[in-house]
């Protein structure tokens, strides 16, 4: 009898685990973040989903040559690029669906070298290189 407990246990538990791991979710990279491209019109036109595009991705951005700066007042929205992840599970919402958070955005506008970098809490406004701007467009 207690073969028969403890065996409906184990099932019960590795049925609970591989519901939570058949969670109903987008393409998303091994670490569970992607990065959509977004044209000014919102149609996405790209989505990076690999670890090692993302890291590339990120590099190339160059970021410690960025200088905060106001952002002109013409300035034209070329493209957004999204970065979402998912959200952590947490035992009581195993069943549910998991939810992808957008955590940040990236805009960058035609014909000038700004950006900016939104999260949900700060807008920041940067001046960035001329070829990483175009490379971004």
């Amino acid at each position: 009898m207690k073969k028969i407990i403890a065996f409906s246990l184990i099932n019960l538990c590795v049925g609970i685990l591989l519901v939570g791991c058949n969670v109903n979710e987008e393409e998303l990279s091994e670490s569970g973040q992607k990065i959509e491209v977004v044209s000014k019109e919102g149609t996405v036109e790209e989505v990076i989903i690999e670890d090692e595009e993302i890291v590339e991705f990120v590099n190339e951005l160059r970021i410690d040559e960025w200088i905060p700066e106001e952002i002109p007042n013409d300035a034209v929205v070329a493209k957004i690029y999204e970065m979402s992840s998912i959200d952590t599970v947490r035992l009581s919402e195993l069943f549910k669906d998991r939810d992808v958070s957008l955590n940040g955005q990236l805009v960058i506008y035609e014909d000038i070298s700004y950006a900016t970098l939104s999260t949900r809490f700060i807008n920041l406004y940067y001046k960035i290189p001329e070829d990483v701007a175009n490379s971004l467009r």
